[in-house]
């Protein structure tokens, strides 16, 4: 199977599913579960927060280092699960506003050069007070060195815009006007 073959099964099957989920639950339960995911996120924000929390003290109190091990390994299942729910969070507003996956592949298209002045394959990271190029750029997407911060094209304008994913995509597709 081709890659093109298969984007086209995984969004048939993901249509599938939707209009079987839509059908099933109404749009009374399409909300819920958009509420829910909300939640789940709202709670793995809260427990990522700790979980750094504690890393932190463990490297200050010179802990064990299977104590911080331990904490990386939930630091890493939290963030899977953030990672699980904002995708299907964003899946689920996006395609409530009526926005396609070709809609979202024309905004992760969108040059990254045209956000932030990249020189060498570097910029200047925009969450942090940056003074030298600390932040990467590959393949129209970031990784900043410093704070860590890292993403798509669409996750950069969300956090410098402070919008939605529907509001960055629709922004990106749009010609980032």
């Amino acid at each position: 199977m081709t890659t093109n073959e298969h984007d086209t099964w995984r969004r048939e099957r993901f249509n599938q599913g939707l209009a079987a989920l839509k059908s099933e639950i109404g749009d009374e339960g399409f909300t819920c579960r958009l509420r829910y995911l909300e939640a789940i996120i709202a709670s793995g924000e809260s427990d990522r927060v700790v979980a750094e929390d504690e890393y932190c003290t463990s490297i200050k109190n010179g802990e064990a280092y299977m104590e911080r091990y331990g904490i990386s390994v939930l630091l890493k299942r939290i963030e899977n699960v953030l990672k699980k729910a904002r995708g299907e969070m964003n899946a689920l507003q996006g395609r409530q506003a009526g926005i396609n996956e070709d809609t979202i592949r024309a905004a992760a298209e969108y040059p990254i050069e045209n956000l932030v002045e990249v020189k060498n394959k570097r910029a200047l990271c925009p969450f942090h007070d940056d003074h030298k190029p600390s932040m990467g750029i590959k393949n129209n997407r970031y990784k900043c060195f410093s704070c860590g911060a890292s993403g798509s094209v669409i996750d950069l304008v969300q956090k410098i815009k402070g919008m939605l994913f529907v509001e960055a995509v629709k922004f990106l597709s749009g010609g980032g006007a």
